[in-house]
């Protein structure tokens, strides 16, 4: 199998080449990046410098190019605005609809916009975060009655973002009202904290005793459903995880089992069906104040803990090619029942020599000796 992995760079990225390293045999590894110096391009077999997405004629056109060089029968997105790209194309070059598993770019949009995703659960009966959309021409008095319905913290956020930019809590009137003035002219989302205060105020319990050098909110009980969409509406198998993410990166990752959290990520994956949606799934959740289980974000690819999950057990590129390749034989690493183990993510050195950074940076092109 020929496979082309977007914006290799990324966390994202590092993951598909971890999820599928024990296989390399079987599959020629192609990617694409806009940075140079990244170690994650001299892990695959050939690797295209590119523009950058945001310049979209020219992003395009180098795409093209690649694709008729290459001929890959299988392309992941390794950022949100890859994934975006990718169904935008296949609407607009069907000829390529068998290498991109995704639908209707509408619903990646809807994925991608944070209020749009709040709006979708609202329609669908799917239990979400509850959200409120503020920009500048909105009545503040609004967005304060919001605010004392939900309780401090809340959480603020960009509308459109990733990777937690742009992400605060706001504790008290005071950081409300500094907030309204630092985006005073930008539109953002205002959302329930999910989880219990008093791990709030555990943390910021330190603070009373000045601000330390390594500065970080510790999120221990984001939890996270994968599943995968058949073009036949037919959904894979859920797996649910509890990840510790720290500065946005997942760093311990294990399997759960909750029933109700697994009814709900079918619901959601049901609801996205019938929109257009199919193809790779991730539904994001935390338990509200009261134990509830709400979803917070959807996302349209593979994670930054796609490689944990096939260490234990849910091999969800296994899964996709299944689906959607069968005819290569992809081995599938996943089992049944439920492995007892944790994941832990550490940090590795990897050896960029300057030659092939070079040669990449002149030749817009590098491919493994």
């Amino acid at each position: 199998m020929r496979l082309l992995i977007m914006s290799v760079g990324s966390l994202v990225g590092q993951n598909i080449l971890d999820a599928i390293e024990n296989r390399r045999d079987k599959i020629y590894v192609i990617g694409t990046n806009s940075i140079a110096k990244n170690p994650r391009n001299f892990r695959c077999d050939k690797t295209y410098l590119t523009t950058q997405i945001s310049n979209e004629e020219q992003f395009e056109s180098e795409f093209i190019d690649v694709l008729k060089k290459e001929s890959p029968d299988l392309i992941l997105a390794g950022r949100d605005e890859d994934a975006l790209f990718l169904a935008k194309f296949k609407e607009k070059f069907p000829e390529y609809s068998d290498i991109i598993t995704s639908g209707k770019s509408s619903v990646v949009s809807l994925m991608l916009n944070k209020y749009k995703s709040f709006r979708f659960a609202k329609d669908h009966d799917l239990h979400f975060a509850d959200s409120f959309y503020y920009n500048n021409g909105y009545d503040i008095n609004q967005l304060k009655v919001f605010v004392h319905q939900v309780g401090f913290p809340v959480v603020i956020k960009p509308i459109v973002g990733h990777s937690s930019q742009g992400v605060y809590f706001i504790i008290n009137e005071e950081h409300l009202d500094s907030a309204l003035i630092e985006h005073e002219k930008k539109d953002i989302l205002f959302q329930e904290y999910l989880g219990h205060e008093r791990d709030f105020e555990y943390y910021f319990s330190y603070l009373k005793k000045g601000i330390p050098l390594y500065f970080g909110f510790p999120d221990e009980n984001q939890c996270a459903g994968q599943t995968i969409i058949s073009p036949n509406g037919d959904i894979s198998r859920i797996y649910l995880s509890i990840v510790k993410m720290v500065r946005g990166y997942p760093v311990h990752s294990e399997r759960i089992i909750e029933p109700e959290m697994e009814n709900l990520v079918y619901k959601c994956a049901k609801a996205f069906y019938d929109i257009g949606w199919y193809g790779l799934l991730n539904v994001q959740m935390k338990a509200d104040k009261n134990g509830k289980w709400k979803v917070f974000e959807f996302n349209p690819r593979m994670t930054g803990s796609t490689s944990a999950r096939r260490l234990l057990d849910y091999d969800e590129f296994g899964t996709l090619t299944d689906i959607f390749k069968p005819e290569f034989n992809i081995p599938n690493d996943s089992r049944d029942g439920m492995l007892e183990g944790v994941v832990f993510r550490d940090y590795v050195d990897f050896l960029m020599m300057n030659k092939d950074v070079e040669k990449l940076e002149k030749n817009k092109i590098w491919e493994k000796p």
